[in-house]
C-alpha cells in the first residue's frame, strides 16, 4: 500500500470529525485541516484527462536482490514459468487501523472498513527470456461494511475504489518475478481515476510474485530485496528478507520480513502548504506467500505492516501544522 499519502487523506477525516477547536496549530475552528496536496494526488483527489495529467502509476525502479544463504541441499535455481493464454483471478483484501495527532490535540483511532479489489489477469505473450507480458482489468473494488469505521471514511474510500472500477492496463514479470513497466491503458485517461489506488493496484500486482535470487537456492535459503519507491514527491527505501520455507516441485512457500523508510526531506506541494516536511517514516511487517511458480497469483499472500510517520507542514497563510499517525495494514492476496 501506498502508505505515506493513504495515512495523510485518513488523517484529514479523522480529523474532520472533531468538534470545532481552536487548539491545532494552524487549523482554522470547525476546519478539517487539509494534507499537503499534489494536482490529482493527495487526498484521494481524481486525475484524468480532464485534470491535464496523464497517468501512469510508477512501481520503482527494478530491484536490487541479493542471496544471503543458498540454504540446505538439495539446492536448484527458482524461475517462475508464466504460459501465454493463460488466465487467473486474483483477489486483494485490505485494512488498515490509525491512531493519529495533529498539534497538541489528543490522540484519535481511526479504523478503516476493509477493502476487496477482484482483478481478471491474462498472459498475453511469453518472451524467449521468460518475461511475461500481462494485461489485467479491476473487475470489481468495493468497501465492505464496517460498524466500526466512521460513515465520511467509507464515503471517502468508496468515492475512491469506485474511480478503478473497470481500469485495465499492462505490466510485465521477468522469470526472476521482477514487475515492470506497469501501465493503465490510455483510454482510461478520459475517466477520472484516484491516483492512490491506481497505484496501490500496481504494488498488488508487484507483490503477487517473489522476487528470486539468481543462484541456486534450497530449503532455509535466505536472499534480500532493496528497491527505491517515490510515492508522490517523497522518496522511501524498501528491504524485505526471504526466506524458502518449503519447495515442492513447482510450489513454494517463503517468509517476508519488510522495513521501509523514508530519510528526512523536505517536500515542494503547491496549494494550500508552501513547506512539508517528512521527519521520521519508518514501516515494519511480516508476511508470508505460497505460490506456484508456473502461475501469476498466489494461493496466498499475506503481511501485517505497522508504519510510524511523523510529518511539519507550514501553511502559506497560517501557522504550522505537526502530524503523528502510527498505522497498522493487513493485506491478503488470494487466487482461485
Amino acid at each position: 500500500m501506498r502508505y505515506l499519502f493513504f495515512c495523510v487523506l485518513l488523517f484529514g477525516l479523522a480529523c474532520s470529525k472533531s468538534e470545532p477547536s481552536t487548539s491545532s496549530a494552524g487549523a482554522t475552528p470547525g476546519e478539517a485541516p487539509t494534507p499537503p496536496t499534489e494536482p490529482g494526488e493527495a487526498q484521494g483527489q481524481p486525475v484524468g484527462a480532464s485534470a491535464g495529467a496523464a497517468i501512469e502509476p510508477s512501481i520503482g525502479a527494478p530491484p536490487s536482490i541479493t542471496l544471503v544463504s543458498p540454504g540446505a541441499e538439495p539446492r536448484r535455481v527458482l524461475r517462475w514459468a508464466f504460459r501465454q493464454g493463460s488466465n487467473e483471478t486474483m483477489k486483494v483484501r485490505s485494512q488498515m487501523t490509525m491512531v493519529a495527532q495533529m498539534g497538541i490535540d489528543g490522540e484519535r483511532e481511526t479504523v478503516t472498513p476493509p477493502i476487496v479489489h477482484t482483478l481478471a489477469l491474462e498472459v498475453r505473450s511469453v518472451d524467449a527470456d521468460g518475461t511475461a507480458t500481462v494485461d489485467f482489468e479491476v473487475m470489481n473494488s468495493k468497501v465492505l461494511p464496517d460498524k466500526e469505521a466512521a460513515a465520511s471514511v467509507r464515503d471517502k474510500l468508496e468515492a475512491a475504489v469506485s474511480s478503478i472500477r473497470g481500469m485495465t492496463g499492462t505490466y510485465r514479470v521477468d522469470a526472476q518475478g521482477i514487475v515492470k513497466d506497469f501501465e493503465i491503458d490510455k483510454s482510461a485517461q478520459g475517466r477520472q481515476l484516484d491516483r492512490s489506488m491506481a497505484e496501490a493496484i500496481g504494488e498488488f500486482l508487484h507483490r503477487s510474485t517473489a522476487p528470486v535470487p539468481k543462484e541456486a537456492v534450497g530449503t532455509g535459503g535466505t536472499w534480500t530485496v532493496e528497491r527505491r519507491l517515490t510515492e508522490g514527491q517523497i522518496v522511501t527505501d524498501q528491504t524485505s528478507r526471504y526466506e524458502l520455507r518449503r519447495i515442492d516441485g513447482s510450489k513454494i512457500t517463503v517468509d517476508i520480513k519488510t522495513e521501509k523508510t523514508a530519510p528526512f526531506q523536505e517536500v515542494g506541494t503547491p496549494g494550500t502548504y508552501g513547506h512539508y516536511e517528512v521527519k521520521l517514516f519508518a514501516a515494519k511487517g511480516e508476511g508470508k506467500l505460497e505460490a506456484d511458480l508456473g502461475r501469476l497469483v498466489p494461493q496466498l499472500a499475506a503481511s501485517n505492516t505497522d508504519a510510524e510517520l511523523k510529518t511539519f507542514m507550514q501553511k502559506k497563510d497560517g501557522l504550522p501544522l505537526s502530524m503523528d499517525l502510527v498505522t497498522n495494514v493487513r493485506e491478503r492476496i488470494t487466487g482461485p
